[in-house]
């Protein structure tokens, strides 16, 4: 059976221990660059969890939410958050009585040194969260709902042609931008403390595109989570069916680990050589950690003639010594159903599909107080 915590643990203590350490050794082996983003990952999941959240737009409409930190050059995740509700592990240092936003970005940036660039959706961006991060040493940019409570409402009103940008100042603290590229039919606001009214010119298939370099930071580095998104998808086995949450997640984050190290293969990978695909380098490690237990693991046992058939009558019992004998006597199941030796000659009547593997004759024998006894009793 599968545990990553102690059998008798309940909740969320059954999985966000483990998840932790795990993330500890994330951290220690990669330092982010300055540019960082911060999204939702889900976890897709169709079972009995209090927690379990649904949106249609999202690859996985059932899911677990959990929020995602990545280095937006690498698509490194460098720190996780699984929400549990009001259960959700969030820094104690934080108020209460704070915003969803500054509770998630405090818990996920507290692990880092101040000056990063931080990269966000919509879903996060309030002007009370801009600030929060400016006093904390970071920059900020993300998109913005139009509705936002601390923007201009100008917003709203506002009718703009296609490739037209108009720029806005909040109080001397953040630019903000709204944009209509040339296929979009709403425009985009875009806010940041970090950037000045700048256009860059991009090549856009056979066209050349200027637009505002807000947007083209944005699209740039908002990307690293959905990366992970999808390099998980592509090889995972967390997406067989489980009824257990706890295990849905653990398989999950196993998966985040393996890219994660892939990322740091390819970034110490010889210069002018080519990066490992992900599939090439999954099946390297599953050799590597092979050989990691290799000493430890009992050669197999060659493989036994074929059982002649039974003759009626009493079973005959195997020679003493062979039965006390320091042989690997091995548990093993072959589904047929067979009275157990040792409760037989005991004048009990068990029958047990199980059988020892290392004894001639196969003896069937109950699994547990059984098998053992009939390994050790010298006298039967």
């Amino acid at each position: 059976m599968l545990h990553a915590s102690e059998p008798n643990t309940e909740g969320k203590a059954k999985i966000e221990p483990f998840v932790q350490k795990l993330v500890a050794q994330f951290q220690r082996c990669f330092y982010p660059y300055e540019a960082l983003s911060l999204d939702e990952m889900v976890i897709g999941y169709k079972g009995r969890f209090a927690h379990k959240q649904f949106n249609a737009a999202k690859p996985h409409k059932y899911h677990i939410k959990t929020f995602g930190l990545c280095d937006a050059m690498t698509g490194y995740v460098v720190n996780l958050l699984i929400y549990f509700g009001r259960h959700t592990a969030y820094i104690e240092t934080q108020d209460r009585n704070s915003e969803h936003a500054i509770k998630v970005f405090n818990t996920l940036l507290e692990p880092f040194h101040p000056h990063h660039h931080i990269f966000a959706d919509r879903y996060y961006t309030t002007f009370a969260l801009i600030e929060f991060l400016r006093k904390n040493g970071y920059n900020y940019t993300g998109t913005v709902q139009v509705n936002r409570r601390g923007f201009a409402m100008e917003w709203k009103q506002q009718r703009l042609t296609h490739m037209q940008a108009v720029w806005h100042y909040k109080e001397d603290v953040a630019l903000s931008v709204t944009w209509k590229d040339k296929k979009a039919k709403k425009p985009c606001h875009v806010v940041t403390t970090c950037s000045k009214v700048d256009y860059v010119t991009v090549q856009e298939g056979l066209r050349q595109v200027t637009k505002p370099a807000i947007i083209q930071s944005y699209n740039n580095n908002m990307n690293g989570c959905d990366r992970i998104d999808q390099q998980v998808s592509y090889y995972g086995a967390h997406d067989r069916k489980t009824k257990k949450w706890y295990k849905k997640i653990f398989t999950w984050i196993l998966e985040v680990a393996q890219v994660n190290s892939h990322i740091l293969h390819t970034l110490s990978r010889p210069e002018g050589t080519k990066p490992l695909p992900l599939a090439a380098y999954k099946n390297l490690l599953v050799d590597q950690l092979i050989l990691v237990g290799a000493p430890n693991v009992m050669p197999a046992l060659p493989a036994a003639a074929p059982t002649p058939p039974a003759k009626p009558g009493r079973k005959s019992v195997n020679p003493a010594e062979e039965r006390l004998s320091g042989n690997r006597h091995l548990v093993d199941h072959d589904g047929l159903d067979r009275q157990c030796v040792y409760c037989s000659l005991m004048n009990k009547k068990k029958r047990s599909t199980y059988y020892c593997s290392g004894c001639e004759g196969r003896p069937h024998l109950c699994p547990k107080e059984c098998f053992r006894k009939y390994h050790t009793d010298r006298v039967l």
